[in-house]
């Protein structure tokens, strides 16, 4: 099921997406390039309406230690009661794993983010393009998130096979 999401749903969609982006292009390529099989399951949930927003409880806690308050099970408890700053929270995540037949090396990456800010939420959007880039990483296709150059002696190529890039 992951590798149908990687192959023709959401996974595909974000290395779509990132090939259009400059700073997610690299890594989008490296993937495709190396012929890394792939798969991806993404998340979105929505918080419970109860549940204290990470943020305010952030920004309490800032607040707390700054005063030299000590944390509560009451004073956490209150947290509840605090109006929200907008109307709903949600944890996005991507999943993807991936495979390089280079170095039969298998990598998995879960990325949480928790309330993400902006116009999105959902996890393709907001954590896909930082899993793939961090999966080529793991998987040495990627050198702090840039293709790596090719290091031949001048005239030389690699091969059009050879999943390096290039070619005559």
């Amino acid at each position: 099921m992951m590798r149908l999401g990687a192959e023709q749903g959401t996974g595909a969609s974000v290395l779509g997406r990132m090939e259009r982006r400059p700073r997610w292009r690299d890594a989008s390529l490296a993937l495709r390039r190396a012929g890394v099989s792939l798969g991806t399951k993404t998340a979105t949930a929505q918080k419970v309406a109860g549940e204290v927003c990470l943020h305010v409880e952030l920004a309490a806690r800032e607040r707390w230690e700054a005063e030299g308050t000590p944390v509560t099970r009451a004073r956490y408890a209150a947290l509840r009661k605090v109006k929200k700053p907008h109307r709903d929270c949600y944890t996005s995540t991507m999943c993807v794993f991936g495979r390089s037949p280079l170095t039969d090396r298998e990598v998995l990456v879960l990325l949480v983010v928790d309330e993400p800010r902006g116009r999105e939420k959902f996890g393709s959007k907001v954590a896909g393009p930082a899993a793939f880039a961090i999966l080529a990483e793991a998987l040495g296709l990627t050198r702090e998130g840039r293709l790596p150059e090719d290091t031949l002696a001048g005239g030389f190529v690699p091969a059009p096979d050879s999943g390096r890039g290039g070619g005559a």
